[in-house]
Formats: structure tokens, C-alpha cells, sequence
């Protein structure tokens, strides 16, 4: 099942109590949620949720992707929520390994935002006739993750990513998730990215010490038995096999 409205009405909720001045740009997003139908629904006209992410590595940098739909613009990884996909961050994790290859046991979620999204914008999509897509908006929920080796190697998804690169905070390509990250205090550490459920007896041990830039400077977390503390947040074991090229 996607995402419940229930916890997006949290997301949301919280967000808006970290940023109230945004609350007039948000109202098309605030009214969605209010409205009959799946607002993660991509045939969901005048707008829909997306989801998205900033993925930081060990030198402060943000990975971006060249993004084939949007005459090659820059952009951070991210796309369509599926019918799968049990929360918006979950969403974020598997758009981040279709498009770039870095799966899910590389990620750890930022501990200055954890679950919640950094940034949540409002902006306009133009009509796709080839695909009779009226023009309508994105409602993107953008999170923040830090990459727990020291490098990945990136394999972008041909049919809709033409490349990657690695940005500083400053040089992040959207202006309000900048501001955001600039504004944020990345030292307190990344945080363990939980695996989906619901089967007992598989956590994610607590997170980890980090350096001034919000970069692992300790052991990492390991799976460890034990009730998962936080909500589920990455995609089915599916995924999860496939990431690590144990299954089809």
C-alpha cells in the first residue's frame, strides 16, 4: 500500500511547525491531503506528492543527477512515489538506487532531520502530451541521507539519468534545499536507516559519531536482532536482495 495520509498529514504537520512561514506556499498540498483521491498518486491532477533526496558523502558533497525529462538540468535524485513504497523516505531510498545505483545499505538518514523531510516544495510541471499529462504541480518532499562509505560508485538509470555529480552544500542546485542544509547542524551524525517490515527480529543498531560536516567517523551500525525501533522506512526485501546482488 502507499504511504497512509496519516503520516503524510505528520510530515507535513511537523514540517510546518519547523517552517510556519511556508504555510501559504503550502496550501495547495495542505488542501490536496484535505481532498478525495491518492494525492501520491501520479494521476493525480492538479498535483501530486513526489519525493526526492540529498545524499551527502564523506567530503560534505551533494550528489546530484543529470536528469534526462528536464532538458538535462541538474537535479537531486528522486521521482514518482509507487504503490509499494510504505513512506515518502522509503520512496526517496528507491529512487535514489534506480537512478543512481547507491543502494540502500550505503545510506544512512541525517540525525538533523531523521524521518522528516529538510524541504518541501511547490513547482509547476508543464503538460506531457506524449503521455496526456496536463500540465499540474509537484508537492516534493525532499530528505536528507549521508553515504556511509567512503565512495559509491554511481550507475545512472539510461532512460532517464545522462550522469551524476558530486556538489558542495553551497552549489546545491535547488535554492531552498540549500538553505536548508546550510542552515542545518550536520555534526550531530547520520542516524541507521531501518529496514522494511513487518517481520520480527531485524533492527538497525543507533547511529554513529560523525565529524563537523555530518561525515561517519565510527563504526558503522550493524543489523542486530531486536524490534525495530522506528517507523519502516526502505523499500521490501525485494529491494533490498536486488541492491546487493543476491536476487533477480
Amino acid at each position: 500500500m502507499p504511504p497512509s495520509r496519516t503520516h503524510i498529514h505528520e510530515l507535513v504537520t511537523a514540517y510546518l511547525g519547523r517552517h510556519p512561514g511556508e504555510r501559504p506556499a503550502l496550501g495547495p498540498l495542505v488542501e490536496a491531503l484535505d481532498a478525495p483521491g491518492e494525492v501520491t498518486a501520479r494521476a493525480m491532477i492538479p498535483g501530486h506528492i513526489t519525493c526526492s533526496a540529498a545524499v551527502i558523502d564523506h567530503d560534505g558533497r551533494v550528489l546530484h543527477v543529470r536528469h534526462n525529462a528536464s532538458g538535462g538540468t541538474w537535479l537531486l535524485p528522486g521521482g514518482h512515489v509507487e504503490p509499494e513504497d510504505a513512506t515518502l523516505m522509503a520512496a526517496a531510498v528507491r529512487e535514489i538506487h534506480e537512478e543512481t545505483g547507491i543502494p540502500p545499505q550505503a545510506l544512512r538518514r541525517s540525525a538533523a532531520f531523521r524521518h522528516e523531510p529538510a524541504d518541501i516544495d511547490v513547482h509547476p510541471i508543464d503538460a506531457n502530451p506524449a503521455k496526456g499529462e496536463p500540465a499540474h504541480q509537484h508537492y516534493d518532499f525532499r530528505f536528507v541521507f549521508h553515504l556511509v562509505p567512503p565512495s559509491a560508485e554511481t550507475t545512472p538509470q539510461p532512460e532517464e539519468v545522462s550522469g551524476t555529480d558530486w556538489r558542495p552544500i553551497d552549489q546545491v542546485t535547488s535554492l531552498t534545499m540549500r538553505s536548508k542544509l546550510l542552515a542545518a547542524d550536520l555534526s550531530a551524525g547520520p542516524e541507521p536507516v531501518l529496514r522494511h517490515g513487518p517481520r520480527r527480529g531485524r533492527g538497525v543498531s543507533g547511529g554513529v559519531p560523525a565529524d563537523h560536516r555530518g561525515v561517519p567517523s565510527g563504526p558503522q551500525p550493524e543489523l542486530t536482532h531486536g524490534e525495530p525501533e522506528d517507523p519502516v522506512v526502505l523499500p521490501g526485501p525485494d529491494l533490498v536482495r536486488r541492491a546487493a546482488g543476491t536476487g533477480a
